[in-house]
């Protein structure tokens, strides 16, 4: 997400990118939480990285501070997803509507 007029219209690439959101996935997911989130957190611009899970329904948000990417949300099914750097309020269980992704792990305690 952007919110710079120079992104707009006609551009095949964002230049001012303030929100990444990434959907997980099995054979992504260790380069989003790594590489990428590296590569995002050395970008002067970006504000937030929100990761979606796709396992069970859950939303991680980074957000950086004046201090750096100190902030850390992890959202449920029943809470409400901040995004504070576009001042965007929605219900987590928006995203996961119409899908089969369960709202739990089955996965007994203490196993990922």
């Amino acid at each position: 997400m952007t919110c710079d007029e120079r992104d707009r219209g006609r551009v095949t690439e964002v230049q001012s990118p303030r929100v990444i959101i990434e959907v997980l996935s099995d054979s992504t997911e260790a380069r989003d939480r790594g590489r990428k989130f590296r590569n995002y957190r050395a970008c002067p611009v970006v504000q937030e990285y929100v990761l979606v899970a796709t396992k069970y329904q859950s939303v991680e948000v980074y957000r950086r501070t004046p201090e750096g990417w100190t902030t850390y949300h992890e959202y449920g099914p029943d809470d409400d997803v901040e995004l504070t750097s576009i001042a965007v309020t929605f219900p987590l269980a928006a995203l996961y509507r119409r899908t089969d992704v369960p709202e739990n792990t089955d996965e007994p305690e203490g196993e990922v």
